[in-house]
């Protein structure tokens, strides 16, 4: 009787430490097929201050990749503000601001040097 008790001690331990196979309920997913890579960003420079006569005005694609950049031989700020955008501008570093998929409309592109007021350098047009 002892020795059953302990072959089935030894059974019940066995079977409790031994690795079991479980089937998932749940089917696999297979992962969503790669994406195309995007095309590179489209680059747009802005050079504050803008010269009286001309403001310049950049078209670009609502649903584009672009990237704004100001300089400015001054440091200041830059700012989008009908994108919510604000960078800071040095002599050597412009500001740079990446933007997807904009909104259509016209958006002033603007810079305040540290000790001035600000100015418009350039107006980005967003076409849908």
């Amino acid at each position: 009787m002892l020795l059953f008790a302990l072959v089935l001690g030894l059974t019940a331990l066995a079977t409790a430490v031994a690795p079991t196979q479980r089937q998932s309920d749940t089917p696999t997913v297979a992962p969503p097929p790669p994406q195309p890579p995007l095309p590179a960003p489209t680059m747009i420079t802005f050079q504050a201050p803008a010269r009286r006569s001309h403001v310049p005005r950049h078209t670009i694609s609502a649903d584009a990749h672009v990237i704004i950049q100001v300089s400015s031989a001054e440091g200041g700020q830059a700012s989008i503000p009908g994108l919510g955008q604000i960078g800071t501008v040095a002599v050597d570093a412009p500001a740079s601001f990446d933007l997807l998929d904009v909104s259509p409309g016209n958006y002033d592109v603007m810079f305040q040097p540290a000790l001035g007021t600000p100015a418009r350098v350039g107006t980005l047009v967003s076409k849908g």
